[in-house]
């Protein structure tokens, strides 16, 4: 958010969706991929800064918006983490037998959809 403008950063899964989520007269999807040292040198100037949620990005992002914004305004980033619900507080976990489902229903075999769901989360440099 900057004076006269804001922009609300979005992937792939959310850039048809955020159409109808927020405000466009406010804010302007901009996708993930372009915030970048360019896109933080035609928006941010010295005195502002970029405040982002560390806990919605990869540390991959993390590291890149920080240092954009770090190359044209120093101390201009700013890790916003924004208050979290008490995890104390949720319901005890499922103490139920867990069981698989038949690979008619499931597609494919659980140990060949996790080494499918693993990789492509270590593909997109996700934490999990």
């Amino acid at each position: 958010m900057l004076r006269d403008r804001a922009a609300i950063f979005v992937d792939g899964r959310y850039t048809l969706a955020v159409k109808d989520q927020v405000d466009l007269s406010v804010f302007r999807p901009v996708a993930l991929e372009e915030a970048n040292l360019e896109s933080a040198r035609e928006n941010l100037s010295r005195g502002n800064r970029l405040g982002y949620d560390p806990w919605l990005h990869t540390p991959r992002q993390v590291e890149r918006l920080a240092k954009a914004a770090e190359a044209v305004a120093p101390s201009s980033s700013q890790s916003s983490e924004p208050d979290r619900p008490d995890l104390d507080d949720r319901p005890p976990r499922p103490l139920g037998k867990i069981s698989l489902h038949a690979r008619k229903f499931a597609g494919e075999n659980a140990s060949r959809k996790l080494a499918r769901a693993a990789a492509a989360l270590a593909d997109k440099d996700a934490l999990w």
